[in-house]
């Protein structure tokens, strides 16, 4: 049995990939620079070459040295490109694990994300759980690069989804979590493919097919331009006099001229979406080669299987090959002139629309769904040490969690509370001094049930929870620009929870930090007490930091809806300790006027 050292951590994992990848690209790299020296060898022994077949004496020679040279030559721009493929594949997947290092030692600024998801000010919860921003949660999530994924994973933040969906999301992350080798060849192939648009029909599929792609009149078509080609070879290869070609190539000019005129606007919508046909092509043959055991992942495979994904858009990818050579315009000449080559290529597309137009859209919806859940999965694997939540299909609230700690908590910093509040109208008064950590665990509550309705893993030993909505007031931002103050701003958040309350459906969870706190204590007591009382009233959950001692008299006034916890410190001299660990009951001390004081203040207090 392999010793506990023996076993590979995450970290090591990451690094070595990082390391492994850079000296595999430095390889590559001074093969391509020795390659261009040869090349360039090459190409001067091949002018040499040219320069012997032209003269009388070495004729032979210098033509056999020519085409061995010219096949040597190409062979070599064949092995550059490559080579420089394989470059760009090593320095993409030291990029991936790079940013995975990053990730498990949250440094979150130096992780790059591809499409940044961006949140209305007024989201319910999302600014104020520590998932925006240069550091956020998302960060840590996100790591698909199609904008549609991004946007699917985004969809699934933002409002919780049904039990049975956020269940099915959990099975196949977590069957999905160990198979790093394809998340990597996934993650490697939609970053080199992250430009493709997958969230919105291609417009292609809706363009009136050109007349010039009916067979009959293609075929006529291509008669007269291989017609018209083989006269003008016979009149100025062959020197035979007397043939019409005249007059025929003139037709097939006209000929050319029209197909290119009339199929124009077709083309380019087609070659404009090119992008997501190669990397749906490119990915297809990791969601048909591999076998899953989760429904949902099964119900992916199944149908690019049934389908034949991988070799219908293949050939689909190949039409369109054929018609990316038309930035050279003597070739785009060349080829329409003598064999109408892009009429072909048309007519395939259209015939290739008629069958799959419709199973295209299903592919790039089901593709966009596996990257969604595979960036869930990564999450998972980059924390092992973070487990499934269990959820609830119970109505009523419920959140039971032992050692919950913040996800962006370095581990070894981190302080785990067992935590656990549940039914209707059930409020917890938090109270503690100043930086013991009260806000912190509203977000830690907030940010582990966002993850768990998410289908994510969640910073906790054991998370037992329903899907709630979930409505928080914590980060109250004010605005110059619209003449708004910390105040109102803040009044304007309570009113928008208190008509989230109102409204019918799941029940609600609120985590409010500090209300009105910018307002005087007399009328903020007043206003807070209502405010408890209304959410007593309707039903609605949550808890409520305070540093208003007197705003914990309403839990002796009504024991079975309202309790009280509390962070404390220890003091030892003018030193100052948190253990950020959860208590029952209040905090009636106060640290205020030690913290002005440890942090140097020139200022002489009375003694209360």
């Amino acid at each position: 049995m392999a010793s506990a050292n023996s076993i590979p951590t995450i970290e090591g994992i990451l690094t070595r990939g990082v390391r492994r990848y850079a000296r595999r690209g430095q390889k590559i790299q001074r093969l391509i620079d020795r390659l261009a020296v040869v090349r360039v060898v090459t190409f001067l022994a091949l002018i040499a070459a040219i320069s012997f077949a032209v003269s009388g004496d070495y004729m032979a020679i210098g033509g056999s040295a020519s085409v061995v040279l010219l096949l040597l030559f190409l062979g070599e721009l064949l092995l550059h490109d490559k080579l420089y493929r394989h470059l760009t594949r090593c320095r993409t997947r030291q990029t991936l694990y790079a940013d995975d290092l990053n990730r498990i030692n949250l440094d979150l600024e130096a992780v790059v994300v591809k499409h940044p998801m961006t949140f209305p000010l007024t989201h319910p919860f999302i600014h104020d759980l520590d998932f925006s921003g240069p550091n956020g949660l998302l960060k840590l999530i996100d790591c698909t690069h199609f904008l549609a994924s991004s946007k699917r994973l985004q969809s699934w933040i933002e409002v919780f989804s049904t039990v049975a969906e956020v269940r099915e999301r959990q099975t196949s992350a977590q069957e999905l979590a160990p198979k790093a080798s394809l998340r990597m060849m996934l993650r490697t192939r939609t970053y080199e493919h992250a430009s493709a648009d997958l969230d919105q029909r291609p417009e292609w599929l809706d363009l009136k097919a050109p007349f010039t792609a009916n067979r009959y009149f293609l075929f006529a078509a291509t008669l007269l331009a291989l017609t018209a080609t083989t006269l003008i070879l016979m009149r100025f290869i062959f020197q035979i006099e007397n043939i019409p070609w005249l007059p025929v190539s003139g037709l097939a000019f006209i000929s050319y001229a029209f197909f290119g005129r009339t199929q124009r606007n077709f083309i380019d919508g087609v070659m404009k979406h090119r992008h997501p046909i190669n990397a749906t092509a490119s990915l297809a043959s990791i969601l048909e080669n591999h076998q899953f055991s989760s429904h949902q992942l099964q119900a992916i495979h199944h149908r690019y299987n049934q389908s034949q994904a991988g070799k219908q858009l293949g050939h689909l990818q190949a039409y369109c090959e054929g018609l990316n050579y038309r930035a050279n315009g003597l070739a785009h000449f060349l080829l329409n002139y003598c064999t109408q080559w892009d009429a072909w290529y048309v007519s395939r597309i259209i015939s290739w629309r008629q069958q799959h137009a419709s199973q295209l859209l299903t592919w790039f919806k089901d593709l966009v769904e596996f990257e969604a859940l595979s960036s869930l999965a990564h999450f998972n694997w980059l924390f092992p040490q973070f487990s499934p939540a269990t959820i609830l299909a119970d109505e009523k609230i419920m959140f039971e969690a032992n050692c919950l700690g913040h996800p962006l908590i370095a581990e070894a910093q981190r302080a785990g509370n067992d935590y656990c509040i549940s039914g209707a109208g059930q409020i917890h008064l938090l109270t503690g001094s100043n930086m013991s950590g009260k806000s912190t665990f509203l977000r830690t509550v907030g940010a582990n049930w966002v993850l768990a309705a998410l289908g994510a893993s969640v910073c906790a030993e054991r998370l037992t929870c329903s899907l709630p909505r979930l409505w928080t007031s914590i980060r109250i931002q004010d605005s110059l620009n619209a003449g708004v103050s910390y105040f109102y701003a803040e009044v304007l958040r309570l009113k928008a929870i208190l008509n989230a309350v109102q409204e019918p459906g799941r029940p609600v969870f609120f985590l409010l930090d500090e209300i009105l706190r910018g307002t005087n204590s007399r009328e903020r007591l007043i206003a807070c007490k209502a405010i408890v009382e209304y959410l007593t009233k309707r039903a609605a959950t949550g808890i409520i930091t305070t540093h208003d001692l007197e705003l914990l008299a309403l839990a002796d006034q009504a024991p079975q809806q309202i309790q009280k916890y509390h962070f404390r410190e220890t003091i030892s001299g003018d030193q100052m300790t948190f253990d950020y660990r959860l208590h029952p009951n209040e905090l009636k001390s106060t640290n205020a006027l030690r913290v002005i004081k440890a942090a140097g203040l020139p200022l002489e207090f009375e003694t209360p």
